[in-house]
């Protein structure tokens, strides 16, 4: 590993890879949680999630204190008399950048358990008494579909994914209302879906 001295020296071969290869962690970790924020924060929480929001607070706080701990001077100092000062900034966005893929990879509040389900002619309002004993969760079905019949057997999914994919089969859309209930209705005829539990916020 070859690191050059002098601050006006020419960049060492190694120190040009590690500050564009920490550009492009820093674009990975935006898109990460860009992906992470519109996918994962769209499921549904768990009906107790105060234990797994303790822990992403926890997680939260790591990252927060790497951006608190680097900000001193004497870090910064540390830093620079064990590396190049121009590669201190480079090594802050490396750990930056990891810190933002790992602590949402682990956060746990989103997490669901697996489910193995089937229905043979069952109404759609069974179904929906069903998932809401699954999940905790309060589900009501429009009376225009509530005795729509469904057939089907999913096997080892998170239960909004099994949902989603009951919904996706029969145009229907579950949408969040301002009570917290969940509402299993038809899906408007501009609305995508594509066996995920479409949700609707009004």
């Amino acid at each position: 590993m070859e690191f050059t001295k002098s601050p006006t020296h020419e960049l060492a071969t190694f120190e040009l890879v590690l500050m564009w290869g920490g550009g492009a962690i820093f674009v990975a970790s935006l898109a990460f949680c860009a992906w992470w924020y519109l996918d994962v924060l769209g499921r549904p929480a768990s009906a107790d999630p105060w234990p797994a929001a303790a822990y992403d607070a926890a997680l939260f706080a790591i990252f927060a204190a790497h951006h608190s701990v680097f900000a001193r001077d004497a870090v910064k100092a540390r830093l620079a008399s064990i590396i190049p000062a121009r590669l201190v900034r480079t090594v802050f966005v490396w750990i930056a950048s990891a810190l933002l893929i790992v602590c949402p990879s682990l956060t746990r509040a989103q997490a669901q358990p697996t489910i193995t389900v089937q229905f043979q002619d069952a109404s759609l309002a069974q179904v929906a008494q069903a998932f809401a004993s699954l999940s905790g969760l309060t589900i009501v079905v429009a009376a225009d579909v509530s005795d729509l019949k469904v057939t089907t057997a999913v096997k080892n999914v998170e239960w909004p994914r099994a949902l989603g994919q009951i919904l996706e089969a029969h145009d229907l859309v579950a949408r969040l209302d301002a009570s917290g209930a969940f509402r299993i209705e038809r899906r408007a005829p501009s609305q995508a879906a594509g066996g995920r539990l479409v949700l609707r916020v009004f």
